[in-house]
């Protein structure tokens, strides 16, 4: 779920948004924390001005791969699609 992604898009801070629903800013920090209710993420979205659905879309800007790959005892982190080619046309080129 990316609601904080989703407030910044929207050119606000938590801080902001917690005040618009009525709550401190550490209620909300603990609330994104835990599984926020259905009511609650409802809030956030009137607040925001957005749809509870996009918090749950993936943010399209960035990719979605991360991870380690060894490969002859050596080991690669790999943290986007552009990282995972890269490391693959490196080996490429090593053959």
């Amino acid at each position: 779920m990316n609601v904080k992604a989703v407030i910044k898009k929207h050119g606000l801070t938590i801080t902001e948004v917690a005040s618009r629903i009525g709550i401190s800013r550490v209620t909300l920090m603990q609330n994104l924390q835990r599984n926020p209710t259905q009511k609650t993420l409802q809030r956030i979205a009137e607040a925001v001005g957005c749809e509870v659905a996009d918090f749950y879309k993936e943010d399209e800007s960035q990719d979605s791969v991360i991870g380690f790959v060894e490969i002859n005892k050596k080991i690669h982190k790999v943290e986007s699609v552009e990282d995972l080619k890269n490391l693959v046309n490196s080996l490429e080129d090593e053959q």
